[in-house]
Formats: structure tokens, C-alpha cells, sequence
């Protein structure tokens, strides 16, 4: 076994630890085998010891011709890789696809590798430039060139994850199996029974697996025009409604913002680091001029047509497809689009997480693929929703509104392509 981060490695006490010794341990509930751990170096001796017939499973292994010819498979996978872009901890100057910079870098892969093959291939020419790449034996010589300033980055499996290194790319997610020598079928038959079992028992395993020990596969990660636009956007000031509960209101005990609403906000802000500031809107009409005067960008929780729309504040919104779901929150990017309104010009420069919700001038205009909603009132948009996300902790009443919405598209004659619920635990 050789280290490869939270995926499979040794602690302190030389005891075997991580995603792939869970993963065997639960195997062995039901095969009742026992395992001896044999340390190697890297993947590449790995491989050869397996071949030699050193060790009789080896993971984690992509699908690839020369492997199929050489071994034999588990019939299902045993989990997911990506293929990443790691630098140094230390190097503050590299954000997270800043392609301007990470462009002219010093790349490091390893040779015969499926992450550096679909780096050249499908990421560097997505990306619009030639990287200066040197490639490598195997990861040990390459983690090497990493630490000793050789190189500025590498190309690697995600799995190699920890606090010496930060990423500034992933791309090209695989499946990844279990492989043994040819021919070893009692092994296999034992092996991808005890596989099948596990699905039938618990079919999230491997979810609650990776959720584990690769929280970064489902992390939001920041561009560097997001980063900038958080670091510089300073405190908002957020609209809600005062008596909207359980969504939106205030707390009577402490005088604060409370609800579903100010929930999401809560993990919004503790995942980008953003602050907000919460107004209480007044419970007659919200008028343009009000909002400019407190200085109010954001709404929450607000009907269509309780703004006073002559003013075309807030009159186009971009929304960019959910990355994640499960713990992590669902958040989808908005940029506010205005043609006089300073508020909106201020917002537009950049990039904004939010909740979108219904105030919103004209969406007959605009090009959405996924829609996070607060509220009911789908009746009032003027364009085709092809998914509906709510992101409530409480299933009942996210059917509820669902159905609500669905309702109200119908007796309007809209068209619903697809629904999708998600309820998501905060």
C-alpha cells in the first residue's frame, strides 16, 4: 500500500488508515478475510508488485488498456477520482483557475499517466494554452520536484490532498476498481460478492465514504474573478421580510432575522466569507427609492409584484448551474444587470452569490439552467423554468411549495420540462 492521502495511508503507529482501509474492512464483514498491508513507494511499484503476485489486490485503478490486459477487474467500482492541479500550500500569489497565471507555470506529470494525457488533451486546450511540462516516473519523483521548487505545480489523482498542497484545478472525474492478478477468480467471485452485498445494505456507502475523507470533491471552489469580486465587495445589506415565517421573519426574542432564509445566508457567508448585513423591509410596498436610499442590493423572500418596478433596478439576473449537494449548500452564482442604477452597475462588475429569489423585473430575456427558489409565486415569472431546486431542510414543506408552483404553471398553461427536489441538511 502506498500513501496516497486520505485515500489509503499509514499513521504514526504504522497502522493502516483511510477511504480504501474502511472500504476493505467492511469487505471483510463478509468475506472474513484478513489483510496484511504491504508499504510501497508509489503507485508504479505497486503495480509491479502486484503483477509479480507480491500482493493480491491493489487499489485504487483506473480502466485503462494496459491494466485490462494485465489484471483482472472488480465488477463494480470502489469509488471516484479526479484529475487535479495541485501547488504548494505557501504559494498565496495561485487562486484556483486564474488561467492568466497558472498559464505560464512550470507543470510536473508522470509518464503513462491518464491525468497528465487528459491535462494536454481536453484541459490545457479548454484553458487556450501549452503548458511547459516535465514529466516524471513516478509521483514520488514528482512530489519531489513539487517541494523542491523544480517544478511550480503538478498534474495528479485528487486523492494526494492534504495541507502541504492547494488546488488550483480539477478536471475529468473516473471510476476507480479494485484489480488482482488474471485468473485469480476465487478471489474475485468472493470480492465482487461482497461488493454487491454492501450495495444492497447501505447504497449510499461510498457517499458517506467520500464525504469522509474527500470533502473537496464537493467543495466550492472560488475562480479568481470570484475571489476578487468577495474580497472587495465589502458588507451587504440584505432585505427581508419581517412576518414570512417559516422562511423569513423576525425573531421576537432577539430582534434578529430569522428563518430558512437567513440559514442559507449563514452557510453562504461561511462558505465564501462574505458578510451581510440584514434589513427589515417595511410591510408596505418596497419601492426602488427606498432600497437605494438604505443602500438594500440583495432581497429576499419578495413578491413579484410587491416592487415597484418603473425603475428597472433589478431587471436581469445569470444563473449558473448547482455544483453540490448533500451537506455541502446548493448555491448558484447571479450577476444583477441594470441600465441606470448604481446598485445594480456596483453589482454587476462582478460575481454574487445569492439566493434568487422572485424579485426580478425580466426573465423572458435571459438564458437560465437552474433556478433556487424561495417562494411560491411561479405564476408571476414570464419564461419556462426547467428545474426547480429548493433547498429546504423540511421535505414536507418543500413538496408542498413544489407542488404550489406546479399548480400555478398549469392553470397558466406554462410548461414544466423537468422538476427536481433537493432537500439539503444545513
Amino acid at each position: 500500500m502506498f500513501s496516497l492521502g486520505q485515500f489509503q495511508d499509514f499513521n504514526e503507529k504504522g497502522e493502516a488508515r483511510g477511504y480504501n482501509v474502511d472500504y476493505l474492512n467492511k469487505i471483510a464483514q463478509i468475506t472474513h478475510w484478513n489483510y496484511e498491508f504491504v508499504k510501497v513507494s508509489n503507485g508504479v511499484e505497486a503495480t509491479s508488485l502486484l503483477e509479480s503476485s507480491g500482493i493480491d489486490l491493489l487499489a485504487p485503478a483506473q480502466k485503462t488498456e494496459a491494466l485490462s490486459a494485465a489484471f483482472d477487474y472488480s465488477v463494480y467500482s470502489m469509488g471516484t477520482e479526479f484529475a487535479a492541479i495541485y501547488t504548494l500550500s505557501t504559494r498565496e500569489d495561485l487562486l484556483y483557475e486564474d488561467f492568466t497565471t497558472i498559464a505560464t507555470l512550470k507543470y510536473g506529470g508522470t509518464q503513462n499517466s491518464t491525468f497528465t494525457t487528459k491535462f494536454l488533451e481536453d484541459y490545457c486546450v479548454s484553458a487556450g494554452f501549452t503548458p511547459n511540462l516535465t514529466l516524471y516516473d513516478n509521483t514520488t519523483e514528482l512530489f519531489n520536484a513539487l517541494h523542491s521548487g523544480t517544478v511550480d505545480v503538478v498534474v495528479t489523482n485528487i486523492m494526494f490532498a492534504d495541507d502541504d498542497v492547494k488546488l488550483l484545478g480539477r478536471f475529468h472525474p473516473m471510476p476507480v476498481y479494485y484489480i488482482t492478478q488474471k485468473g485469480n477468480t476465487a478471489l474475485l467471485d468472493e470480492l465482487n460478492e461482497a461488493m454487491i452485498d454492501i450495495r444492497m445494505d447501505n447504497p449510499t456507502f461510498e457517499t458517506d465514504l467520500m464525504n469522509q475523507y474527500f470533502p473537496m470533491y464537493s467543495n466550492t471552489q472560488f475562480t479568481y474573478a470570484e475571489t476578487q469580486f468577495i474580497k472587495n465587495i465589502g458588507e451587504i445589506t440584505i432585505g427581508y421580510e419581517v412576518n414570512h415565517a417559516p422562511l423569513s421573519y423576525t425573531d421576537q426574542s432577539t430582534g434578529e432575522f430569522a428563518g430558512v432564509t437567513r440559514d442559507v445566508l449563514d452557510r453562504i457567508s461561511e462558505i465564501t466569507g462574505m458578510t451581510f448585513k440584514y434589513a427589515a423591509l417595511p410591510a408596505t410596498d418596497v419601492t426602488y427609492d427606498y432600497l437605494r436610499e438604505n443602500q438594500i442590493y440583495v432581497l429576499s423572500n419578495v413578491e413579484y409584484n410587491s416592487l415597484n418596478t418603473a425603475n428597472p433596478a433589478y431587471n436581469g439576473l445569470s444563473v449558473l448551474p448547482i455544483q453540490s449537494l448533500d451537506d455541502q449548500l446548493c448555491i448558484s452564482t447571479i450577476a444583477f444587470q441594470g441600465d441606470s442604477s448604481d446598485t445594480a452597475q456596483q453589482l454587476s462588475s462582478g460575481t454574487f452569490i445569492s439566493i434568487v429569489d422572485k424579485a426580478i423585473k425580466q426573465m423572458s430575456t435571459l438564458e437560465v439552467d437552474t433556478i433556487i427558489m424561495e417562494n411560491t409565486a411561479a405564476s408571476q415569472y414570464r419564461t419556462t423554468f426547467l428545474d426547480f431546486v429548493y433547498p429546504y431542510r423540511y421535505p414536507l414543506l418543500c413538496l408542498g411549495l413544489l407542488l404550489g408552483a406546479c399548480l400555478a404553471l398549469l392553470i397558466r398553461s406554462r410548461k414544466i420540462e423537468k422538476i427536481s427536489i433537493f432537500c439539503s441538511r444545513m
